[in-house]
């Protein structure tokens, strides 16, 4: 797990469950979840409210501000 991810799961962690899927590891469960959720890029991301609703989508590397930004508009907004 990347230092980006690791500092959003020390500050949001009580609020929201991250799953990180390493597909480099051949974890049978990562593959699953690529074929899932149809990872053709790496990294991706995908905001999944508390509904169950997928409410956002990303590619590529972003940074510690970006993705934020799309915790607390997406994810944390009331």
């Amino acid at each position: 797990m990347g230092p980006v991810i690791m500092a959003l799961k020390e500050k949001y962690g009580q609020e929201i469950v991250f799953i990180i899927a390493d597909l480099g590891s051949g974890d049978p469960e990562s593959e699953q979840l690529a074929r899932e959720f149809k990872v053709y890029t790496i990294p991706a991301y995908f905001f999944i409210d508390a509904t169950g609703a997928l409410v956002a989508t990303e590619t590529g590397r972003l940074s510690l501000e970006e993705l934020e930004v799309i915790i607390k508009e997406k994810l944390l907004a009331e």
